[in-house]
């Protein structure tokens, strides 16, 4: 067992938080929340670069079973798809009719059904005034509705007891 371990530091410093790690199969994902990118290092090529721009406050990122990324937008309160293509979409954001709160880590399971926490912020969302906070922070999940229609997606409250 080692002693002590050597770091190299591939990318920053930086002053905000660096989240998110994703292997994409050739390089590592991950948010930097000051920059409001994803960024993606490549180890062949010793750097990173902007994967995606315009993160909105991105924390959470997760790959799903189609390839794409799945990404927790704390900024914008939601849980966005993006696919390979450059395009994306929002997943749902309403839970019992309310917007949830502010998602923050994520996991996807081998059905392709996407876990993610969902908590309060010190930081307020934009038009918190108009969309309120669920009264908890749990763990909730996505679920894509494939059979009822292509691009829904239905979330439910998973935990009951999360502080």
């Amino acid at each position: 067992m080692p002693t002590s371990w050597n770091f190299e530091l591939v990318y920053g410093p930086r002053l905000a938080p660096i989240a998110g790690l994703a292997w994409d199969g050739a390089a590592m994902l991950f948010s930097d929340m000051g920059a409001d990118a994803i960024m993606r290092y490549d180890p062949r090529e010793g750097k990173a670069s902007i994967a995606r721009k315009y993160a909105n406050r991105t924390f959470g990122i997760a790959f799903g079973p189609e390839g794409e990324l799945f990404a927790c937008q704390e900024g914008g309160r939601r849980v966005v798809r993006m696919m390979p293509d450059g395009s994306s979409s929002v997943t749902a954001t309403r839970l019992e009719g309310r917007v949830h709160n502010h998602p923050r880590f994520i996991a996807l399971d081998a059905q392709g059904r996407a876990w993610f926490s969902d908590r309060h912020h010190p930081i307020p969302a934009p038009h918190l005034e108009l969309h309120g906070e669920l009264d908890h922070q749990s763990v909730l999940r996505l679920t894509h509705e494939r059979s009822r229609r292509p691009h829904a997606w239905h979330v439910e409250r998973m935990t009951y007891d999360t502080q």
